[in-house]
C-alpha cells in the first residue's frame, strides 16, 4: 500500500523508504528469531519472493 501511496515520488525516496522498511523487517526478525544469521536470510528471501512477484505482475499488466 506504501509502495502504491509513493507512485509519483522521486527514486531517492523510494530508495530511503527501501532501506526503512528493511531495517524495521530485520529488526523485528531478529526479536523473533534471536539469531542474526537466520533473520538476514529471512529478511532477504522475502524481499527476493516479493521482488519476483511485483515484477512478474507489472510483465502481466503492461
Amino acid at each position: 500500500m506504501i509502495e502504491w501511496l509513493s507512485k509519483h515520488d522521486q527514486l531517492i525516496y523510494k530508495v530511503i523508504m527501501f532501506f526503512v522498511f528493511f531495517y524495521l523487517a530485520f529488526i523485528i526478525g531478529n526479536k523473533v528469531t534471536k539469531s542474526v544469521r537466520k533473520t538476514f536470510f529471512i529478511t532477504a528471501l522475502s524481499l527476493l519472493v516479493y521482488t519476483s512477484i511485483h515484477y512478474t505482475m507489472a510483465l502481466f499488466i503492461n
